[in-house]
C-alpha cells in the first residue's frame, strides 16, 4: 500500500500509474462530497489527503503499529472537519 500511495504523491512508477489515477479520482470524489455536505473544510486539496494517508501507510510495522495508524487517521480527520461536521 505504501508503494502505491508513494507513487501517487511524487514517486514516478509506471507500475502504479493507472492505480494512482484511480485513487486520485476516488479521493477527489470523497473530498468533494464531504465538502459539499459541509463535513470538511472547503480549502482541502484531495492530494493533501493522499499525502497524509501515504504517511500513515508508511509507518513501519512494529509494536502497536495498527493502533498508531488509527490514531493518526483520527488526528487527520479531526483536523479537516468543520465545527458542525461531526461524524454521522
Amino acid at each position: 500500500m505504501a508503494g502505491v500511495l508513494g507513487s501517487i504523491v511524487g514517486d514516478c512508477s509506471d507500475l502504479y500509474a493507472d492505480a494512482g489515477t484511480q485513487i486520485k479520482t476516488a479521493m477527489a470524489m470523497l473530498v468533494d462530497g464531504a465538502v459539499a455536505n459541509g463535513d470538511i473544510r472547503l480549502d482541502l486539496d484531495p492530494l493533501d489527503m493522499l499525502r497524509a494517508l501515504a504517511g500513515v501507510a508508511s509507518v513501519s510495522a512494529g509494536p502497536n503499529w495498527e493502533a498508531s495508524a488509527k490514531r493518526l487517521v483520527d488526528i487527520l480527520i479531526a483536523g479537516v472537519r468543520t465545527p458542525g461536521g461531526e461524524g454521522r
